[in-house]
């Protein structure tokens, strides 16, 4: 198993299959072109795991600004492969990277059980993300107290729309 740092835009045609949109309002494609247009920078980190012609897994990290941190953007690893010892070289790496350029913390966020990276490499919660589905009932909140001291509020939204 190869694993190589990659700073090509072409790199990330073998990737897209295995990318995931942060939005999930936006298409992968949407992704595909900023990650091409990055991943020239020096603040961004690719690593890329190959078995002779066979992508086998990568590691999408970047630096943001002034920030004292690596984020964690994408780790993408084959099911098929039989242990972790490849995510475990891509990690050592990452350290290393993030030690370079004088970061001493690693950031990520996860869809996936946070536990198993707890208890695999010590990352420890930092914050919650939240999301909450914008559906408005204007029926609904005529009823609230906000709403219902405002008579103009229909033509203030019409207005903004």
């Amino acid at each position: 198993m190869r694993i190589f740092r990659v700073m090509s835009p072409k790199a990330v045609d073998y990737m897209k299959d295995h990318l995931v949109t942060i939005e999930d309002h936006l298409p992968v494609e949407f992704y595909v072109e900023n990650l091409k247009t990055a991943i020239v920078s020096d603040k961004m980190f690719v690593l890329q795991a190959w078995d002779g012609e066979d992508l086998r897994g990568f590691l999408v990290a970047s630096i943001y600004g002034d920030q004292p941190f690596v984020f964690v953007l994408q780790v993408w690893m084959d099911p098929t492969l039989p242990d972790s010892s490849v995510l475990d070289k891509m990690f050592v790496r990452l350290q290393l990277w993030a030690h370079v350029n004088e970061k001493r913390e690693i950031r990520m966020e996860t869809r996936r059980d946070p536990d198993a990276f707890q208890r695999k490499w010590g990352f420890k919660p930092r914050s919650t993300i939240m999301s909450f589905d914008v559906r408005i009932d204007f029926d609904a909140l005529a009823h609230k107290d906000i709403v219902a001291q405002d008579e103009s509020l229909d033509s203030k939204l019409s207005e903004e729309v």
